[in-house]
């Protein structure tokens, strides 16, 4: 408080802050203030306004992410500060003691202290030496988010008292993780600010960002007054304003010199209270103006955008091509309206032959290394799978069609980069993450295992082969089993309405009979199958990659034969059904659909077709068709055979056998043949882990209208298996792990749609 205004003034010092996207979590965008504890002691402190909500673009979601404040989790506060998110005990910064969000809505604000020690490389020091010397040091904090709401284009989401027009990403239940000063970020508008002594208040430029504006576009006029009532709020703390941008113009110090009085003269504040209430009501009608003119805006690019079929657009984003919709990315960079109908007119005339050249900083992506290490594990860069809902997971450029440009130039790109070593591929991720590569070797894969870009190379290609050999995998309960898609691990209850009768006659001026049903109720649970494997830094090191496309595979392997496990387990099992009491397969049901002494021959098929045809439940004749025709391996010519072919041929001697017809009337019925060596071999039941004998001669005869055996997916996860990646640096172990899963279940749900024949 001593100190003059020229000396205040010059004890601040501005450094730009961008916050590096982490495809791994959500990453928020920072303004830091770096300064030292009060009375010139104790560890050095920084505050951040860490998030202002505004839509984020970060590596691995499709659309714009927008964080709900509202639901963010700060149960563990006291979180490390890292340096380039690198999760080691020697780049720890510092630690995060606070996190505070004010009535659930932005800003965000966080506080903490540096955490320097004596030993050589300290991050902290590291950190503080560069801030101290000027260095212009960014920004990220990640946290990972419970949940991910996609919003489509057309809609809107309410969130963070604003109102967001799609798509956009709703990030819910963000777990803060940590906070790291990092060399490259994508935010131009943040900014870090060091500070050699006291003042713990928000900087003007954070106050303007807090309130929603974009310090470097703002009016001279409003930027004024707005000043003035960050500075009236600093008054009302009894605290003295501190001024962030050592770059302002001499015009701007003008104004502040007249805001700020000589230490030597006379502060009166209720003299200077009508101006200020003047300024206010003046803030409060421009923003006024700001939000309507804005809602404007947001309004005409959407009728614009969608009038031409909410066109699409090529965009380089950190250092790769990106597909976005230009309806979107036009209202989030605040492009006139002008510009957007140029766009769309542009998107709308088609693009003439390709221009290519090449060079290694811009082809040498994230996206072609993706496609340089599914070629190398032996995967396909054009498998159907890959834009299946099944393929999710998978980032936007191998979703995108086949003739997209973004996956063109991936494609191409990976073929020349396929036969890149381990080591070199450590090389290009440091590279691509604006980070020098250490001069040695072990050294070098040690840093790349710690970098986002290597772990997303890697889990790219897991997931691709993966995912394909999941989806060519053969899978013989195709066709005539349900499928369900259930919403938890709870009890899922599939009820039966049986059949009530038929139409009673009703007499003239008569009331007619109450129709009455029964509900017969099945129940079952899903369950979670899994795995998990390791590439350890010795295979970087020895130039081993085999495990990422054996293991992958085999692990797609090992999915694709749960359901097929679990289907006929049941079948061989012949579990009793809940509600009837009586087994699946049963000479007591109703109209009894177990059959013995019947090895598969034209007559026994037929006598089996026939008894379905007879059904009947509470009376009605149900009239079930069969339709698949499922036989062990050693039936499988006998039954193909017997359903294809289009004569009988009858043996015997001309005259001694009776006359009929050469037409084989199994034909008619249309069966498919299935055939699975579960039926024979046995198998174990995945869920029970009971094992049960199979047959050479057993068959049966099933309906695919009718309801038979469900099986049950998690919502969510395509119906395929997902995959979770991590890294291991430190405590003894040194490489990245992938755990792979499968959420599924499997329940007989009657016994009317199914025929079984023993011999």
């Amino acid at each position: 408080m001593g100190q003059s205004k020229r000396q205040r003034r010059k004890r601040h010092a501005a450094i730009r802050a961008h916050a590096a996207p982490a495809p791994a979590r959500i990453g928020l965008s920072c303004p830091v203030s770096v300064m030292a504890a009060a009375g010139e002691s104790g560890p050095r402190r920084f505050s951040m306004v860490a998030y202002t909500g505004e839509p984020m673009n970060i590596y691995g979601y499709e659309y714009p992410v927008v964080v709900d404040c509202a639901s963010i989790d700060m149960k563990g506060q006291r979180i490390p500060a890292l340096l380039d998110h690198m999760a080691y005990h020697g780049a720890i910064v510092g630690q995060i003691e606070r996190f505070s969000v004010e009535n659930g809505a932005p800003p965000l604000v966080a506080e903490g202290y540096f955490t320097p020690t004596d030993q050589e490389h300290d991050a902290a020091v590291m950190v503080l030496k560069k801030a101290d010397a000027g260095y212009q040091w960014q920004a990220s904090i990640g946290g990972d988010p419970r949940s991910v709401e996609k919003i489509a284009a057309g809609q809107t989401a309410t969130v963070n008292g604003r109102t967001y027009a799609g798509p956009v990403c709703v990030a819910r239940g963000v777990s803060l993780r940590e906070i790291s000063f990092v060399v490259l970020g994508a935010d131009r508008l943040t900014s870090a600010v060091l500070a050699r002594n006291g003042g713990r208040h928000m900087t003007f430029d954070a106050w303007l960002k807090a309130k929603g504006y974009d310090p470097l576009a703002i009016a001279a006029n409003l930027k004024s007054a707005l000043k003035a009532a960050w500075q009236a709020e600093l008054q009302a703390e009894d605290t003295p304003p501190e001024e962030d941008d050592v770059a302002a113009t001499e015009s701007d110090e003008d104004e502040m010199d007249a805001a700020e009085p000589e230490e030597d003269a006379p502060t009166n504040a209720a003299a200077r209270q009508p101006s200020l209430r003047a300024s206010r009501t003046d803030i409060v009608a421009e923003e006024n103006r700001r939000v309507a003119a804005n809602r404007r805006r947001v309004t005409r690019i959407s009728e614009i955008t969608a009038a031409a079929g909410n066109p699409s657009m090529t965009i380089r984003q950190n250092g790769q091509e990106t597909t976005v919709e230009i309806g979107a990315h036009a209202i989030e960079q605040n492009w006139t309206e002008d510009r957007v109908e140029l766009e769309v007119l542009r998107a709308s005339r088609g693009s003439g032959p390709a221009v290519l050249t090449r060079s290694h900083d811009r082809d040498c992506t994230i996206s072609a290394l993706e496609g340089a290490m599914i070629l190398r594990a032996g995967g396909r860069l054009d498998h159907p799978a890959y834009a299946s809902r099944q393929g999710s997971g998978l980032p936007g450029w191998l979703r995108a069609g086949i003739n997209a440009e973004q996956r063109q130039r991936a494609m191409d790109a990976a073929h020349r980069y396929a036969d890149l070593s381990a080591v070199d591929l450590c090389r290009e991720a440091l590279r691509l993450e604006g980070r020098d590569a250490p001069h040695g070797r072990n050294e070098m894969i040690q840093a790349a295992f710690s970098s986002s870009a290597l772990t997303n190379i890697f889990t790219t290609n897991v997931n691709a082969i993966l995912l394909s050999t999941y989806a060519e995998a053969p899978d013989t309960t195709a066709g005539w089993v349900s499928e369900q898609e259930v919403a938890d691990f709870k009890t899922q209850e599939r009820p039966a309405m049986t059949k009530g009768g038929n139409l009673s006659k009703l007499p003239r001026g008569g009331e007619a009979d109450h129709y009455s049903r029964s509900d017969l109720v099945e129940s079952y649970k899903i369950s979670r199958y899994a795995k998990q494997f390791v590439v350890d830094e010795q295979d970087i090191i020895d130039d081993s990659l085999g495990a990422l496309g054996d293991t992958p595979r085999e692990m797609g392997l090992a999915a694709a034969r749960l359901r097929p496990d679990l289907v006929y387990g049941i079948m061989l099992a012949n579990p009793t059904l809940g509600a009837t009491g009586v087994a699946l397969f049963s000479a007591s049901n109703f109209s009894a659909n177990l059959l013995t002494s019947a090895a598969l021959a034209a007559p026994k098929l037929k006598a089996a077709a026939s008894a379905m045809r007879l059904f009947r439940e509470n009376s009605v004749n149900l009239n079930l068709m069969p339709t698949h025709l499922i036989v062990p391996p050693t039936l499988e010519f006998t039954a193909y055979e017997l359903v294809n072919s289009t004569e009988n041929i009858i043996a015997g001697t001309a005259g001694s056998v009776t006359e009929r017809g050469n037409v084989n009337a199994l034909q008619r019925l249309g069966l498919t043949v299935v055939s699975d060596a579960r039926l024979e071999n046995g198998v174990t039941h995945p869920d029970s882990g009971t094992a049960y004998s199979g047959s050479a001669s057993t068959w049966w005869l099933v309906c695919n209208y009718a309801r038979t055996i469900e099986v049950g997916y998690l919502r969510g996860t395509g119906r395929a298996p997902q995959t979770r990646s991590w890294r291991f640096n430190g405590e003894g172990k040194y490489g990245m792990g992938w755990d792979v899963k499968m959420d599924i279940g499997a329940k007989a749900i009657d016994w009317k749609g199914f025929v079984q024949n023993t011999a």
